[in-house]
């Protein structure tokens, strides 16, 4: 796999042809506040209670982050590789309640 960086200094976790894949970061709040509140995202995955800027900030630190560090997996940031604009998340979710974690994508379009 090549290594990109995106404009945050992120390495690229996969790529393909035209996206790539990196670890969610605070800076990416405002998107991931929008991607859970899309009408889509509450009927098929459900209301995260992400009602601010503030409360995305809480879910990746509380969701993806504290993941990466205590699974070594989670949910990624997806975007396009000729504009650096995020298109959705996908990843690796572990459920507490599920033997075996499960395969996760969703996606804005």
């Amino acid at each position: 796999m090549t290594k990109l960086t995106d404009n945050l200094g992120e390495v690229t976790l996969f790529e393909t042809e035209r996206l790539y894949a990196r670890h969610l970061t605070i800076q990416d709040a405002p998107f991931v506040f929008r991607l859970v509140n899309e009408p889509a995202w509450l009927k098929n995955i459900g209301d995260k209670q992400v009602h601010s800027i503030a409360d995305a900030e809480q879910y990746l630190i509380n969701g993806p982050i504290k993941s990466y560090q205590e699974n070594h997996f989670g949910l990624y940031w997806v975007g396009l590789k000729s504009t650096h604009k995020p298109i959705g998340m996908c990843g690796l979710v572990k459920k507490r309640r599920v033997r075996f974690s499960g395969h996760w994508f969703c996606f804005d379009v």
